[in-house]
């Protein structure tokens, strides 16, 4: 599967096919992971909410739609390139931190970030969750 010229990892496609993660937006629930396997992964987190695979886009996509409010303003899109970044999950209802694929290092083997917000005024950061998607799943026992 191609989101925008960019492969999607096998180990994700098999997780969908496994049950694990949602095909159709009507499955979309937390993981069912423990949270200190979240925390693992996320210090300030305790659950994940993948998006099935019909609705991953690159944050190119997103912020040329009704996404773009909250990547330009809340989105540090100075550290990541939209074009290679596709968004597959996030951390529930007012958590507002997406979880993306970041393709820059390597087209085939992307690594997994998310969106942290420090607090106390400081600006939103980039970081790595995983060196790529096996190490997300393996973290997340998928």
């Amino acid at each position: 599967m191609l989101v925008d010229g960019l492969p999607i990892p096998e180990r994700l496609l098999a997780a969908v096919d496994a049950g694990k993660w949602p095909r159709d937006p009507q499955g979309i629930t937390k993981l069912n992971v423990s949270a200190e396997r979240v925390r693992q992964l996320a210090a300030e987190e305790s659950a994940i909410y993948p998006y099935p695979p019909s609705l991953f886009r690159t944050v190119a996509r997103i912020v040329s739609g009704p996404g773009e409010y909250f990547y330009t303003k809340f989105g540090a899109l100075d550290q990541i390139v939209p074009e290679l970044t596709v968004q597959i999950g996030d951390f529930g209802i007012g958590a507002d931190s997406t979880i993306l694929l970041d393709y820059r290092l390597h087209r085939l083997d992307p690594r997994v970030l998310r969106l942290w917000w420090p607090g106390d005024r400081k600006p939103n950061q980039w970081v790595v969750m995983a060196k790529d998607f096996a190490a997300f799943a393996d973290g997340l026992d998928l």
